[in-house]
């Protein structure tokens, strides 16, 4: 089973809407993106750094709350 489809099925236990799912899994795939490396290689410090940026590119605290609540599923699992 794929990660996608891991945390997939664990939001869906968790009985998170259409909506949510779809936000969490872009907020994953920006910080992929936005290191450059596959999950396995990211951790606590390119979550700070990630934050920071979008800190810095002033998203708003409800962008970084919904990426936290994201990055919480994913490194659950």
């Amino acid at each position: 089973m794929s990660l996608y489809d891991r945390m997939e099925a664990v939001m869906r236990v968790r009985g998170l809407s259409v909506r949510t799912r779809a936000a969490y899994h872009r907020r994953v795939k920006h910080l992929i993106e936005f290191h450059g490396a596959p999950v396995g290689g990211i951790g606590a410090d390119e979550v700070m750094a990630y934050f920071l940026h979008l800190r810095a590119m002033g998203r708003a605290s409800s962008t970084l709350i919904v990426s936290w609540s994201a990055f919480k599923v994913l490194f659950e699992l």
